[in-house]
Formats: structure tokens, sequence, C-alpha cells
């Protein structure tokens, strides 16, 4: 039997499912790579110097750990962000544009953040 109250509403059942694993993938790459970030932002802090920064953030291995664990908290936050955009807004034109404006920002974010790693390579 159909609730007449809810007749009106459209079901978005099914569409979370790929959102919520996506989450917990980028939830699980981020716990494994905290530990790691932690070391080099303590490692940054023992730093006296500019130049010793940069030595330290230079190596390829805090390059590839600074990439991944803000890459992948970047992906996490743009992915919940997205989920309370599409629970909570109840205009669907001003919900897609939202999240294409949140895409946007994310994925310029990102590429500043690729650019500056490799600016910072080259050094």
């Amino acid at each position: 039997m159909k609730n007449e109250y809810m007749s009106n509403l459209k079901s978005n059942s099914g569409h979370g499912a790929g959102h919520w694993i996506k989450q917990r993938i980028s939830a699980v790459i981020i716990m494994l790579f905290t530990l790691s970030a932690g070391i080099l932002i303590y490692n940054i802090s023992k730093a006296m110097y500019k130049a010793e920064v940069i030595d330290i953030l230079k190596l390829p291995q805090n390059i590839i750990i600074s990439a991944v664990f803000f890459l992948s908290s970047l992906y996490h936050a743009a992915l919940g962000v997205q989920v309370i955009i599409e629970d909570y807004m109840s205009c669907i034109s001003l919900r897609k544009i939202t999240i294409l404006l949140m895409q946007i920002i994310s994925i310029t974010t990102a590429v500043s953040f690729m650019a500056a790693l490799i600016y910072l390579m080259s050094i």
C-alpha cells in the first residue's frame, strides 16, 4: 500500500552506494598515510631554515606521501560535501550548480597542489 504522504517524493535509493564505497576507500588511504604525514610534519617542524624544509619536502617519498595524503583527503572531503548538498538542498537546479561549483573548486585545488609539488621538485 502506497503511503499518501510519500507519494510526491522521488526516491534516490541505490545512488549512495558508490559514494559510500569511495568514501570508505579514501578513509582507509587517509588512515594509512596519516602516520607518515605526521612524521613528515614533525620533521618539518624541527627544521631551522627554509632550505632545510625544502630539502625535506623534495625527497621523493615525501612528495608521494604529501600528494597521496592531500589528494585523498581532498577527494574524501569533496565526496562528503556532495552528499551533504544532495541530502539537504531541496532545489534541484541550485543543488546541481552548487555541486558543480564545489567540484570545480576541488579540481582547481588539486591541480594547484600538484603544480606546487612539481615546482618544489624543480627547486
